[in-house]
Protein backbone atom coordinates (compact mmCIF):
# COMPACT_ATOMS: atom_id res chain seq x y z
CA UNK A 1 0.00 0.00 0.00
CA UNK A 2 1.19 3.61 -0.62
CA UNK A 3 2.60 5.39 2.39
CA UNK A 4 2.35 9.00 3.50
CA UNK A 5 5.56 11.06 3.11
CA UNK A 6 7.03 11.89 6.49
CA UNK A 7 9.29 14.65 7.71
CA UNK A 8 12.58 14.25 9.58
CA UNK A 9 15.77 16.28 9.91
CA UNK A 10 19.50 15.68 9.85
CA UNK A 11 22.14 17.56 11.83
CA UNK A 12 24.47 19.66 9.67
CA UNK A 13 27.53 18.47 11.56
CA UNK A 14 29.92 20.08 9.05
CA UNK A 15 28.72 23.58 9.96
CA UNK A 16 31.13 25.39 12.28
CA UNK A 17 30.48 28.20 14.75
CA UNK A 18 27.30 26.73 16.28
CA UNK A 19 26.78 25.41 19.81
CA UNK A 20 23.92 23.41 18.33
CA UNK A 21 24.31 22.87 14.56
CA UNK A 22 21.35 23.62 12.31
CA UNK A 23 19.23 20.84 10.85
CA UNK A 24 18.56 19.88 7.25
CA UNK A 25 14.83 19.21 6.65
CA UNK A 26 14.02 16.06 4.67
CA UNK A 27 10.70 14.68 3.48
CA UNK A 28 10.95 10.92 2.90
CA UNK A 29 8.72 10.10 -0.06
CA UNK A 30 9.55 6.46 -0.73
CA UNK A 31 6.34 4.58 -1.45
CA UNK A 32 4.15 7.69 -1.62
CA UNK A 33 1.11 7.68 -3.96
CA UNK A 34 2.90 9.85 -6.54
CA UNK A 35 6.20 7.96 -6.54
CA UNK A 36 5.86 6.61 -10.09
CA UNK A 37 5.02 10.06 -11.40
CA UNK A 38 7.98 11.46 -9.49
CA UNK A 39 10.35 8.85 -10.96
CA UNK A 40 9.22 9.56 -14.52
CA UNK A 41 9.58 13.33 -14.11
CA UNK A 42 13.00 12.80 -12.57
CA UNK A 43 14.03 10.56 -15.49
CA UNK A 44 13.22 13.32 -17.98
CA UNK A 45 14.63 16.23 -15.97
CA UNK A 46 17.90 14.40 -15.28
CA UNK A 47 18.53 14.44 -19.03
CA UNK A 48 18.06 18.20 -19.02
CA UNK A 49 20.36 18.64 -16.03
CA UNK A 50 23.32 17.14 -17.93
CA UNK A 51 22.84 19.87 -20.55
CA UNK A 52 23.51 22.58 -17.95
CA UNK A 53 27.09 23.62 -18.81
CA UNK A 54 27.93 24.83 -15.29
CA UNK A 55 26.75 21.65 -13.59
CA UNK A 56 29.31 19.26 -12.12
CA UNK A 57 28.14 15.86 -10.92
CA UNK A 58 30.96 15.01 -8.51
CA UNK A 59 34.31 16.01 -7.06
CA UNK A 60 35.98 13.71 -9.59
CA UNK A 61 34.39 15.57 -12.49
CA UNK A 62 35.53 18.90 -11.05
CA UNK A 63 39.12 17.65 -10.84
CA UNK A 64 38.92 16.19 -14.34
CA UNK A 65 37.80 19.53 -15.76
CA UNK A 66 40.70 21.29 -14.09
CA UNK A 67 43.41 18.74 -14.80
CA UNK A 68 45.21 20.80 -17.44
CA UNK A 69 43.85 24.24 -16.60
CA UNK A 70 46.30 27.00 -15.74
CA UNK A 71 45.10 29.97 -13.69
CA UNK A 72 46.98 33.24 -14.00
CA UNK A 73 48.43 34.57 -10.76
CA UNK A 74 46.43 37.82 -10.97
CA UNK A 75 43.07 36.03 -10.94
CA UNK A 76 40.81 35.86 -7.88
CA UNK A 77 39.24 32.58 -6.77
CA UNK A 78 35.70 32.69 -5.42
CA UNK A 79 33.52 30.13 -3.66
CA UNK A 80 29.87 30.74 -2.76
CA UNK A 81 26.91 28.86 -1.30
CA UNK A 82 23.30 29.42 -2.26
CA UNK A 83 21.26 29.88 0.89
CA UNK A 84 18.74 27.05 1.55
CA UNK A 85 18.51 26.25 -2.15
CA UNK A 86 15.71 23.67 -2.26
CA UNK A 87 13.36 25.55 0.04
CA UNK A 88 13.86 28.79 -1.92
CA UNK A 89 12.82 27.43 -5.32
CA UNK A 90 9.43 28.96 -6.30
CA UNK A 91 7.35 26.04 -7.50
CA UNK A 92 5.15 27.61 -10.18
CA UNK A 93 7.82 29.83 -11.71
CA UNK A 94 10.42 27.06 -11.79
CA UNK A 95 7.99 24.70 -13.50
CA UNK A 96 7.03 27.26 -16.13
CA UNK A 97 10.60 28.32 -16.87
CA UNK A 98 11.88 24.74 -17.11
CA UNK A 99 9.07 23.77 -19.49
CA UNK A 100 9.83 26.85 -21.58
CA UNK A 101 13.51 25.93 -21.72
CA UNK A 102 12.79 22.29 -22.59
CA UNK A 103 10.59 23.27 -25.52
CA UNK A 104 13.77 23.96 -27.50
CA UNK A 105 14.99 20.36 -27.44
CA UNK A 106 12.31 18.17 -25.84
CA UNK A 107 12.05 16.01 -28.98
CA UNK A 108 15.67 14.93 -28.44
CA UNK A 109 15.00 13.45 -24.97
CA UNK A 110 13.92 9.99 -23.91
CA UNK A 111 10.52 11.21 -22.74
CA UNK A 112 8.83 7.80 -22.69
CA UNK A 113 6.07 9.02 -25.01
CA UNK A 114 5.04 11.79 -22.61
CA UNK A 115 4.30 15.09 -24.35
CA UNK A 116 5.74 18.33 -23.00
CA UNK A 117 2.23 19.44 -22.05
CA UNK A 118 1.68 16.20 -20.15
CA UNK A 119 5.02 16.62 -18.39
CA UNK A 120 3.97 20.12 -17.37
CA UNK A 121 0.79 18.68 -15.87
CA UNK A 122 2.71 15.97 -14.02
CA UNK A 123 5.10 18.52 -12.52
CA UNK A 124 2.16 20.68 -11.47
CA UNK A 125 0.55 17.73 -9.70
CA UNK A 126 3.81 16.90 -7.90
CA UNK A 127 4.50 20.48 -6.87
CA UNK A 128 0.94 21.11 -5.70
CA UNK A 129 0.78 18.00 -3.53
CA UNK A 130 3.64 18.55 -1.12
CA UNK A 131 1.93 16.80 1.77
CA UNK A 132 3.79 15.13 4.61
CA UNK A 133 3.28 13.87 8.13
CA UNK A 134 5.13 14.95 11.26
CA UNK A 135 4.31 14.15 14.88
CA UNK A 136 0.98 12.60 13.81
CA UNK A 137 -0.11 15.81 12.09
CA UNK A 138 -0.41 16.52 8.36
CA UNK A 139 1.15 19.50 6.60
CA UNK A 140 1.50 20.87 3.09
CA UNK A 141 4.58 22.62 1.68
CA UNK A 142 3.48 25.61 -0.41
CA UNK A 143 6.88 27.06 -1.35
CA UNK A 144 10.15 25.39 -2.18
CA UNK A 145 11.19 21.88 -3.12
CA UNK A 146 11.24 19.15 -0.48
CA UNK A 147 14.61 17.48 -0.04
CA UNK A 148 13.86 13.82 -0.56
CA UNK A 149 11.73 14.19 -3.70
CA UNK A 150 13.27 12.57 -6.79
CA UNK A 151 13.01 15.55 -9.19
CA UNK A 152 14.32 18.08 -6.65
CA UNK A 153 18.07 18.04 -7.54
CA UNK A 154 17.45 18.38 -11.28
CA UNK A 155 14.74 21.02 -10.81
CA UNK A 156 16.96 23.16 -8.58
CA UNK A 157 20.03 22.76 -10.83
CA UNK A 158 18.17 23.71 -14.01
CA UNK A 159 16.29 26.61 -12.41
CA UNK A 160 19.43 28.26 -11.00
CA UNK A 161 21.01 27.97 -14.44
CA UNK A 162 18.05 29.72 -16.05
CA UNK A 163 17.55 32.59 -13.60
CA UNK A 164 21.11 33.19 -12.36
CA UNK A 165 23.72 31.71 -14.65
CA UNK A 166 22.21 32.42 -18.05
CA UNK A 167 21.98 36.16 -17.29
CA UNK A 168 25.51 36.52 -15.91
CA UNK A 169 27.33 34.08 -18.19
CA UNK A 170 25.38 34.30 -21.45
CA UNK A 171 23.58 37.65 -21.15
CA UNK A 172 20.36 35.71 -21.72
CA UNK A 173 17.47 37.34 -19.82
CA UNK A 174 14.61 35.26 -21.23
CA UNK A 175 13.93 33.59 -17.87
CA UNK A 176 14.11 36.53 -15.48
CA UNK A 177 11.64 39.29 -14.70
CA UNK A 178 11.30 42.40 -16.84
CA UNK A 179 12.47 44.42 -13.85
CA UNK A 180 15.79 42.54 -13.72
CA UNK A 181 16.27 42.81 -17.48
CA UNK A 182 15.64 46.55 -17.42
CA UNK A 183 18.01 47.02 -14.48
CA UNK A 184 20.83 45.41 -16.44
CA UNK A 185 19.99 47.49 -19.52
CA UNK A 186 20.21 50.67 -17.44
CA UNK A 187 23.52 49.65 -15.83
CA UNK A 188 26.20 48.63 -18.34
CA UNK A 189 28.58 48.27 -15.38
CA UNK A 190 26.66 45.13 -14.39
CA UNK A 191 27.55 43.45 -17.69
CA UNK A 192 31.12 44.70 -17.38
CA UNK A 193 31.43 42.88 -14.05
CA UNK A 194 29.96 39.62 -15.34
CA UNK A 195 32.34 39.77 -18.32
CA UNK A 196 35.19 39.38 -15.83
CA UNK A 197 34.03 35.85 -14.91
CA UNK A 198 36.50 33.45 -16.53
CA UNK A 199 35.11 30.23 -15.08
CA UNK A 200 31.95 29.37 -13.14
CA UNK A 201 31.04 25.85 -12.04
CA UNK A 202 28.42 24.59 -9.63
CA UNK A 203 27.61 21.48 -7.64
CA UNK A 204 23.97 21.97 -6.60
CA UNK A 205 24.27 24.98 -4.23
CA UNK A 206 28.09 25.32 -4.17
CA UNK A 207 29.75 27.51 -6.81
CA UNK A 208 33.35 27.95 -7.90
CA UNK A 209 34.50 31.03 -9.85
CA UNK A 210 37.67 32.36 -11.39
CA UNK A 211 37.46 36.14 -11.66
CA UNK A 212 39.62 38.62 -13.56
CA UNK A 213 39.26 41.71 -11.40
CA UNK A 214 39.89 43.22 -7.99
CA UNK A 215 38.59 42.08 -4.60
CA UNK A 216 36.23 45.06 -4.62
CA UNK A 217 34.89 44.10 -8.05
CA UNK A 218 34.39 40.52 -6.84
CA UNK A 219 32.23 41.86 -4.01
CA UNK A 220 30.32 44.07 -6.44
CA UNK A 221 29.74 41.08 -8.71
CA UNK A 222 28.06 39.16 -5.89
CA UNK A 223 25.90 42.19 -5.11
CA UNK A 224 24.77 42.20 -8.75
CA UNK A 225 24.05 38.45 -8.67
CA UNK A 226 21.99 38.86 -5.51
CA UNK A 227 19.52 41.19 -7.24
CA UNK A 228 18.71 38.68 -9.98
CA UNK A 229 16.16 36.71 -7.97
CA UNK A 230 14.03 37.43 -4.92
CA UNK A 231 14.80 34.15 -3.13
CA UNK A 232 17.97 32.67 -4.72
CA UNK A 233 20.74 34.36 -2.74
CA UNK A 234 24.48 33.97 -2.17
CA UNK A 235 24.93 35.41 1.35
CA UNK A 236 28.61 34.53 1.82
CA UNK A 237 31.52 34.34 -0.62
CA UNK A 238 35.13 33.35 -0.07
CA UNK A 239 37.60 35.27 -2.23
CA UNK A 240 41.37 35.22 -2.57
CA UNK A 241 44.15 33.10 -3.99
CA UNK A 242 43.18 30.10 -1.86
CA UNK A 243 39.63 28.90 -1.21
CA UNK A 244 37.69 25.85 -0.10
CA UNK A 245 35.29 24.27 -2.60
CA UNK A 246 33.56 20.95 -1.93
CA UNK A 247 36.23 18.81 -0.25
CA UNK A 248 39.17 20.62 -1.85
CA UNK A 249 41.46 23.50 -1.01
CA UNK A 250 42.18 25.27 -4.30
CA UNK A 251 45.16 27.62 -4.47
CA UNK A 252 47.06 29.63 -7.04
CA UNK A 253 50.71 28.76 -6.47
CA UNK A 254 53.97 30.12 -7.85
CA UNK A 255 53.54 28.29 -11.14
CA UNK A 256 49.99 29.71 -11.51
CA UNK A 257 48.45 26.24 -11.71
CA UNK A 258 45.51 25.37 -9.40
Amino acid sequence: LPSTPHYYSLWKTHKEGYDIPPRRPVVAKIGNPLQNVSLLVSHILSQVMVRVPTNIKSSDEFISRRKHRVIRADRILMSSDISALYTNIPLEHSRKMIIKYMSEFYHELDHQGISLQELDGMMEVLFNNGYFCFDDKFYKQFFGLPMGDNPAPATATIYVYLVIEKPILEQDFDYVSDEVRERFERNPSFIALTDKIEDWERYLDDTYTEFHGSELEAQQLMEVINVLHESIKFPETQTGNSIVFLDFIISINDTTRA
